[in-house]
């Protein structure tokens, strides 16, 4: 979907700003039925949920744009925003929230370096 939408041209401010709200509503829904008709909002969980969502948001948004910018190299975009979800994702946890980082995961992470740059000199060279 993200695809389509960066290559047909749509705003993408303007089109992801309308599914995060529209799913900001669906879930909030979602949260009222499941709890018979009551939604438990704490201000710890809502201020959360917006970090995470802004977070997120930020990555989609870098996603479509680079889409736009290599609109004949989705399998590089794709494969380079997901490594470097989770190279920055295990380096937070680990820095933020003292999450330990076992043996293969360090090799895992120290091989994706080297796969983000080969992506790119392939870009380069092709």
């Amino acid at each position: 979907m993200l695809k389509h939408i960066a290559q047909a041209g749509t705003p993408s401010l303007t089109s992801l700003t309308l599914c995060f709200a529209l799913a900001g509503v669906l879930m909030l829904g979602l949260q009222v039925v499941r709890r018979g008709g009551v939604a438990r909002l704490s201000f710890r969980n809502l201020l959360a949920g917006v970090l995470l969502g802004a977070l997120n948001f930020g990555n989609i948004l870098c996603y479509v744009r680079a889409h736009q910018l290599l609109p004949h190299s989705p399998a590089t975009v794709f494969a380079s925003m997901n490594l470097g979800v989770v190279i920055l994702g295990a380096l937070v946890g680990k820095l933020a929230f003292g999450e330990r980082i076992g043996r293969r995961g360090w090799v895992g992470l120290l091989l994706a370096a080297p796969a983000i740059a080969a992506i790119a000199w392939g870009m380069r060279s092709g």
